[in-house]
């Protein structure tokens, strides 16, 4: 059916609406009334269709791929939307054709048939099938690889042995090595705590007989130390032996018959028991507190 330019033109202004319809409104204006079908084309394609647009839908068209992201049908819908700019395309239907089946993703072209002399409808038939049937093998893969996971790991999961979580293993934490140091700075190891009697590890009341804090020695405590010097630990002097006197003595001792007080014990049994102290003529002077046994 052949249109005149005339027809055309009463049909394109027709269909103009909203914005497109007041640009027309002012740019036919500059003709008067004698405006033609080509000063309308040449109006509307200056407005809508620059060069500039143009050449970005061509770029669009010739880049176009379905990549992975599109399905076969809404790869025929852009390819036909974009293929309206560029009339080469339009009016040539075989390189149409070669176009679109090169934007076809690899998987869905190796199982397609590119038959002889095809039309585009017949293109994306082809497209169609090998799509599906990418789309099957796709599920076959899955539903054998979770069959592989199956029978290599059980209903339990991989085996818990090994490493755990984010590939980190499990430790315990380490024991303390014999002879460290504990609270307190105190020598610790497998069989107890550093005794301060025994100067020994172990555990429980020590067995030793009881030593001296001060001196080490067994017989008496550190309250009554020799070594911490003054009246009660004063020993007799080397140069004085013979004019010693003897002071002080316990009702236990005059009770054996005159027993001589040097002969008192030195250990402290139960309640502490009075202790014998000899001194010289001239310590006793400079102790009046002190008291002579006759």
């Amino acid at each position: 059916m052949q249109l005149t330019p005339e027809f055309k033109l009463r049909v394109a202004v027709r269909l103009l609406e909203g914005m497109a319809s007041t640009w027309w409104d002012g740019a036919k204006g500059k003709y008067g009334n004698t405006v033609t079908w080509e000063n309308f084309r040449q109006e509307f394609f200056a407005q809508y269709y620059s060069d500039f647009e143009v050449n970005a839908k061509r770029r669009e068209y010739t880049l176009l791929t379905q990549g992975g992201k599109m399905t076969v049908r809404q790869l025929e819908h852009k390819f036909r939307e974009l293929a309206e700019f560029i009339l080469e395309y339009v009016c040539d239907e075989n390189r149409m054709v070669n176009h679109f089946w090169d934007a076809l993703d690899l998987e869905v072209r190796e199982r397609a048939t590119q038959l002889p002399n095809m039309t585009f409808s017949q293109v994306v038939e082809q497209g169609l099938k090998g799509e599906k049937e990418w789309e099957e093998r796709k599920l076959k893969n899955a539903e054998e690889a979770k069959k592989r996971k199956w029978e290599n790991h059980g209903p339990q999961g991989p085996s818990k042995k090994g490493n755990h979580g984010g590939g980190g293993s499990f430790r315990t934490p380490p024991l303390p090595s014999r002879g460290s140091q504990g609270p307190g700075g105190q020598s610790q190891a497998s069989g107890g705590t550093r005794c301060k009697n025994c100067k020994r590890n172990h555990l429980g009341k020590c067995r030793d007989p009881p030593r001296c804090y001060q001196c080490g020695n067994t017989g008496h405590l550190k309250m009554n130390c020799p070594q911490l010097g003054g009246a009660r630990s004063s020993g007799p002097s080397s140069g004085n032996t013979g004019t010693r006197n003897q002071v002080g003595t316990s009702q236990a001792s005059r009770g054996q018959g005159g027993a001589s007080a040097s002969n008192a014990p030195s250990v402290n049994q139960g309640r502490t028991q009075a202790r014998v102290y000899a001194m010289t003529e001239a310590d006793a002077q400079a102790n009046p507190d002190s008291v002579a046994v006759l």
